[in-house]
């Protein structure tokens, strides 16, 4: 029988990313097998993270619709629906409390599953807007559904040498329901395998340490290829709320 891969995630409820605006530039296929290739040859830090069940480059799609709150003139995320038809649930999660260091972003992040969803309809907006209202403590007609998007995500799994802290570097593109279309790269941490004891201060010195080195890595490499990046901190709410208001 295959064994359990313990996992410690040093960041409890805290997603931690750096991110990337693709302004110009390849093919997300392209720009993928790129750092791929970069993160393999780079043996001395980081080597592809070897889990049988997930191919080299994995590809995701999923459909999302974003909710927002309107706070005294400033628009916050509510709440995110995420739709996964293939495994017919729908995910909730809602990104609260950001703050940045170095470049990285370090959020909130609330999530549960709704098992009960099959599909996203009326009903169930309406229901779900009615309980997260109640959790945000605003009127439910506070709450508007800023906008939805499609997304293809290619994610490739990285673990750091020495500490088995593991990274995902997606390279991925979102189109709204305009048509306007976003493409990012993002690092995200994804934990550390094992269990270990965690002081988080050490922890996020080193975890900013390598996320630094893969973003000089990618840099690199898509510099070389002839792709253009620029370091960004906008956010997928970001993006569909400028749509919405434009």
């Amino acid at each position: 029988a295959l064994q359990p891969i313990y996992k410690t995630n040093e960041f409890p409820g805290v997603e931690v990313e750096a991110k990337f605006n693709i302004t110009s530039g390849h093919s997300n296929d392209l720009i993928a097998t790129s750092i791929y290739k970069v993160v393999t040859d780079n043996q001395d830090n980081f080597q592809i993270q070897p889990l049988s069940n997930l191919k080299s480059i994995r590809e995701t799609h999923t459909h999302a619709i974003r909710y927002g709150v309107n706070k005294g003139g400033k628009w916050e995320e509510a709440f995110v629906i995420t739709d996964r038809p293939e495994r017919s649930w729908v995910g909730i999660k809602r990104k609260t409390n950001q703050e940045v260091d170095d470049g990285i972003l370090f959020r909130k992040e609330d999530r549960k599953t709704l098992e009960r969803w099959p599909a996203w309809t009326p009903w169930a907006e309406e229901t779900v807007i009615s309980q997260e209202a109640q959790r945000l403590a605003v009127n439910p007609k506070d709450i508007l559904r800023i906008g939805e998007i499609t997304r293809r995500k290619l994610n490739i799994y990285t673990q750091k040498r020495g500490t088995n802290r593991l990274y995902i570097i997606s390279v991925d593109e979102c189109v709204d329901k305009k048509g306007k279309v976003l493409r990012q790269i993002e690092i995200e941490y994804g934990g550390r395998t094992g269990i270990h004891p965690t002081i988080e201060q050490v922890s996020k010195v080193e975890v900013k340490g390598d996320i630094a080195k893969l973003k000089g890595l990618i840099k690199g490499v898509c510099q070389d290829g002839g792709t253009a990046l620029e370091e960004t901190l906008q956010t997928k709410f970001d993006f569909l709320l400028a749509s919405y208001q434009g």
